[in-house]
């Protein structure tokens, strides 16, 4: 799972509250992160008569480049999701990450934001759960 080096970035829409710790944003596709973050991360974006209103379209669009070189190490991959609906169908996977050992700190991920490490423990999962919910793009397991 690839995360971000402590970096101010934005400001970003809220897509979803998703509890009282942590909000899923709207983030440049080209970062190719987990886009859900706890709220103590964020900072709020404040306006004033002084700051025009952002365009959110345009914040995207301008973001700057991320290092994309630290990973969180999943520990193991607990189930599978199909969420979304019509075109926009995907599974989730509910993912375990090494060191953390609160339930609350396990997250939802694609398939396209596994690692090597993360997609072999993706393997390992799919193995022991042959009838679980399987992405597309794993054929080879």
């Amino acid at each position: 799972m690839k995360k971000l080096d402590h970096k101010n970035q934005g400001s970003f829409q809220v897509e979803n509250i998703i509890s009282l710790l942590a909000v899923r944003l709207t983030l440049p596709r080209k970062w190719q992160i987990h886009n859900v973050f706890d709220v103590s991360l964020l900072k709020p974006y404040r306006t004033s008569e002084h700051q025009t209103s952002l365009d959110p379209s345009k914040v995207l669009r301008e973001a700057d480049d991320i290092e994309q070189n630290e990973e969180y190490d999943v520990e193991e991959v607990m189930f599978s999701v199909e969420c979304g609906q019509g075109n926009n169908k995907q599974v989730l996977y509910l993912v375990k990450l090494l060191d953390y050992r609160e339930r609350r700190d396990w997250i939802e991920e694609s398939f396209d934001n596994f690692s090597v490490g993360g997609l072999e423990k993706l393997r390992e999962f799919h193995h022991q759960n042959p009838n679980a919910l399987r992405d597309y793009q794993l054929i080879d397991t």
